[in-house]
């Protein structure tokens, strides 16, 4: 839902967290955002998936 409001970047960001932090891949995740596509359009699925690339890099810099 907050991929298909758009302009909630900062919730969508603690939600991404917390996927990771329970164990969902990012490929799961990028699935989840493209079923989003056909409700939200392709722009506002681009924004949630760039934020994701972007938190799946944090992540991976902290290790």
């Amino acid at each position: 839902m907050l991929t298909v409001l758009g302009g909630r970047e900062p919730q969508l960001r603690v939600h991404l967290h917390a996927g990771f932090h329970i164990g969902m891949s990012k490929e799961d995740m990028q699935e989840v955002i493209l079923q989003t596509i056909p409700y939200a359009g392709f722009p506002t699925a681009i924004n949630a998936w760039n934020l994701l690339q972007q938190i799946a890099k944090e992540l991976e810099e902290a290790k």
